[in-house]
């Protein structure tokens, strides 16, 4: 049974809702343990942030590359030679 020695809420609970939390699992783990864990879950979780945001947004977005092609854009409009369409 787990012991609720300060003051908690943990401790106001039923002795045999205690024992049912506590039944439920081996105890608890190690600093170390936990840490590991804590590292598993955030790698987990940076791989799904990675697909999930390739998924939904696609490529990223670069406004640097989107003023580069704007202004190449540009450039290429006003070397177009001019015609003068009366001819045709």
């Amino acid at each position: 049974m787990l012991n609720a020695d300060k003051p908690s809420w943990f401790g106001k609970l039923p002795a045999e809702l205690i024992d049912m939390i506590s039944g439920g699992n081996d105890g608890t783990m190690s600093g170390a343990e936990a840490e590991a864990y804590r590292l598993e879950l955030m790698d987990e979780r940076t791989m799904f942030d990675n697909a999930s945001h390739s998924h939904y947004f696609g490529q990223e977005f670069n406004m640097w590359w989107v003023l580069h092609f704007l202004h190449s854009l540009r450039e290429e409009i006003t070397q177009v030679p001019n015609r003068n369409l009366s001819e045709h």
